[in-house]
Parts: structure tokens; C-alpha cells; sequence
């Protein structure tokens, strides 16, 4: 019985000299591995502004990309402001290496309002809050 009670203190002994050193490790986490899903993204372009769009360029959506544990973005492209399913004209998967999508001027109307979202989804499946911005196109 002792010898039990002897092992049971060394454990708890050497379990209380590494807590430092475990609380140590866990500062060094980096916050977004703490999160349960990851934060929302970052919109460049457009943002609430007019649009001129001219012959067939194409309109570049852009967005700062440094969330390092990101599977894929969600785009979605709305007509109008409201994010509804049937409002919905355009949506991709794209890679987790790009920072901007490039979509056809055809699909544009001239003096019309769009909304954009784009949404981050980790390894895991977690899906961040989703980023928005609306904006009117102009066509010359």
C-alpha cells in the first residue's frame, strides 16, 4: 500500500513540475488553431462602390488571403442586395492558394446592384461567417 501511495505522489510531483512547461506550449498556439471555426474573410474589391465595367473584361473579385488553415473559399454572386437563394445567379469553389476570382462582364447588367460574399472553409468542414459587399455595375 505504500509503494501505491509513494507512485501516487511522484506522479502528482512530476505532473506538477510540467504544468509550466504545458502551459508554456499552449501560449505559443497560435489563436486561429483555438477558434472554432475560422475567422471571416477580408474583401478588397469591390466594396460598396460603382463598378465600370468595359466591353468583355472580366470583374476581378479580390480579397486578402492569410488564414493559412483554409481549405477553400465559398464566392457566391447575388442579384440585388439580398442574399437569397433565388436572387443567386453565380457560386464557385475556389482554391485556398487564390486571393481573387475573375467572373465574365456578360454576366452583369448595366445599372444593376450585385452582392458578393465569400466564405472560408477549414480542413475540418468549419465554415467561417460569411464576408459581403454590394456594389452597382456600369456598363460602357
Amino acid at each position: 500500500m505504500r509503494a501505491k501511495i509513494k507512485v501516487f505522489f511522484i506522479i502528482v510531483f512530476v505532473l506538477a513540475l510540467s504544468l509550466p512547461v504545458l502551459a508554456e506550449d499552449l501560449m505559443q498556439i497560435p489563436p486561429w488553431m483555438l477558434l472554432d471555426s475560422p475567422p471571416e474573410p477580408q474583401l478588397r474589391y469591390p466594396a460598396g462602390e460603382k463598378v465600370i465595367l468595359t466591353g468583355n473584361s472580366p470583374l476581378e473579385f479580390s480579397w486578402w488571403n492569410d488564414f493559412i488553415r483554409i481549405d477553400h473559399f465559398e464566392f457566391r454572386l447575388y442579384k440585388g442586395y439580398d442574399m437569397y437563394a433565388a436572387n443567386l445567379i453565380y457560386k464557385e469553389k475556389v482554391s485556398s492558394s487564390a486571393s481573387s476570382i475573375k467572373i465574365k462582364s456578360e454576366l452583369f447588367e448595366n445599372d444593376q446592384v450585385y452582392t458578393w460574399s465569400l466564405m472560408q472553409v477549414d480542413f475540418d468542414g468549419r465554415k467561417s461567417e460569411r464576408s459581403f459587399n454590394s456594389f452597382k455595375v456600369f456598363k460602357k
